[in-house]
């Protein structure tokens, strides 16, 4: 019943008015297609989360981490290492999917969608990934964060991110909605952003009818192309604006840390829809650059078939990383390693996948690339293995952007790690000639021939 006209002069009356005047503004059966999280009621419980984990690091408290009753916690990528080392299969597979990531993340930098990984939610209602607890794995990175405010800013709201989500699923509202995440790239290349393309990560987590989370990862330039403008900051604040969001002006930590709830019937096929989104508000781009548009979702199987192609690195990869697990003693030492010995074999496989661009290795090594890639063309073995070599010893690529500078680039000084007895910058110590003879060269040295049939090696 309209109340125009009526006298309105009790708190009864006020009130009904006001009710009245909200039903007819949002309807009672209203559901937004696109939430802000910070927003929600839910956000104050997970920023206080996020504040005691924030300040037990910065005192240097130690995290407790109660495991669940049915299976030990890996808490971090060195205690998968170690129990790796003693046929443990799960740890295994922890290694292995860490060891997946880096490889993705290091080698392409755009225009790509990752596999769905799925999420492990704990019967305490603790999110798990690669077998480690979330608020663990942030707890590592804020233990690196400290020296750089941008960096620092941008890991505080990853790890309010951890508590949001585990607190949006324990009160229900991945029921209907997919939680997005917005990660635009610093200036920052002494951090692993790769600032020819300033990619922005686009990040859905989503569940299922079983219950099942699953987090898919896309990357998207912030450029139109390497020597264009950048875009991003523009096209975020365009697709703030269509969904009722300001993000103009913001930092990237402060976009990171303005999460979405996007109702899951506008996103019916995950993160590739939300890809679409960033290209219309770009004004037409496909996955942020200037090149023919593809179909989305035969794209998207082209990106995972791409992947598949990496298993037989990943697994040599996993398997060296177990082997030379020994020389480490830290967390941190085993990130190192892991970049170390990825760095090195990512390059060997970027000599024979012309997909990859070279650039990601750093300048110098890219130059050692393209020349090591013409002499495969012609069938130089002996070059093949010279320009590697100086690739390996040169390349500074980086898979996800780290708060701690010593994880970017394969500088032995800068990681604290010796090569293997068996290798050098150059590679391995013992080689064949192409008569099949043995060879074994010293240490930092190359050699111009063959020991045994004197035929040229150059390696």
């Amino acid at each position: 019943m309209s109340r125009v006209g009526q006298i309105i002069d009790t708190e009864q009356d006020i009130e009904l008015w006001q009710q009245e005047c909200i039903e007819c503004i949002v309807p009672p059966d209203f559901v937004p297609e696109v939430i802000l999280v910070t927003e929600l009621h839910e956000d104050i419980r997970a920023k206080e989360k996020a504040a005691h984990l924030i300040g037990s690091v910065a005192l240097g408290a130690a995290l407790e981490i109660d495991s669940d009753s049915t299976e030990k916690s890996v808490e971090s990528l060195y205690d998968a290492l170690r129990l790796a080392t003693v046929g443990n299969d799960q740890a295994r597979r922890v290694v292995e999917s860490n060891v997946s990531t880096d490889v993705i993340e290091r080698t392409i930098k755009t225009g790509h969608v990752m596999k769905p990984l799925p999420l492990h939610v704990s019967s305490e209602g603790k999110i798990h990934q690669y077998g480690q607890r979330l608020d663990s794995i942030q707890a590592n990175s804020l233990s690196y964060a400290s020296d750089n405010p941008v960096m620092r800013a941008r890991t505080e709201a990853e790890v309010t991110n951890s508590y949001r989500l585990e607190e949006l699923n324990r009160t229900g509202q991945l029921e209907d909605y997919n939680f997005v995440v917005i990660s635009k790239a610093e200036d920052l290349p002494e951090y692993g952003f790769f600032t020819d393309t300033m990619s922005c990560s686009i990040q859905v987590v989503s569940k299922d009818e079983a219950g099942q989370l699953t987090q898919e990862s896309a990357f998207v330039a912030g450029k139109n192309s390497v020597d264009g403008e950048l875009h991003i900051d523009q096209t975020v604040a365009t697709l703030g604006d269509r969904v009722g969001v300001d993000y103009a002006g913001k930092t990237a930590a402060e976009i990171i840390g303005m999460p979405l709830l996007v109702r899951k019937k506008k996103m019916p096929n995950g993160v590739i829809d939300f890809v679409k989104f960033v290209d219309d508000c770009a004004g037409g781009t496909f996955f942020g650059e200037n090149r023919p548009a593809s179909d989305y979702l035969e794209y998207q199987k082209d990106c995972y078939a791409r992947e598949a192609s990496f298993q037989p690195k990943i697994q040599t990869i996993a398997e060296e990383l177990i082997t030379r697990s020994e020389e480490i003693s830290t967390p941190l030492a085993a990130t190192k390693l892991l970049s170390r010995i990825s760095g090195k074999h990512m390059v060997e496989h970027a000599i024979s996948d012309t997909t990859i661009n070279p650039y990601v290795f750093g300048m110098v090594s890219a130059g050692y690339i393209e020349q090591a890639r013409q002499a495969q063309m012609v069938g130089d073995v002996q070059n093949i293995n010279h320009f590697m070599g100086l690739a390996k010893k040169h390349e500074q690529s980086s898979s996800c952007p780290s708060a701690d500078k010593s994880t970017v680039g394969n500088n032995e000084d800068e990681l604290g790690l010796s090569f293997s007895k068996d290798e050098d910058e150059y590679g391995s110590l013992s080689f064949k000639c192409r008569k099949g003879h043995n060879n074994r060269r010293p240490k930092g040295k190359l050699i111009e021939n063959c020991q045994v049939c004197r035929e040229s090696v150059r390696c």
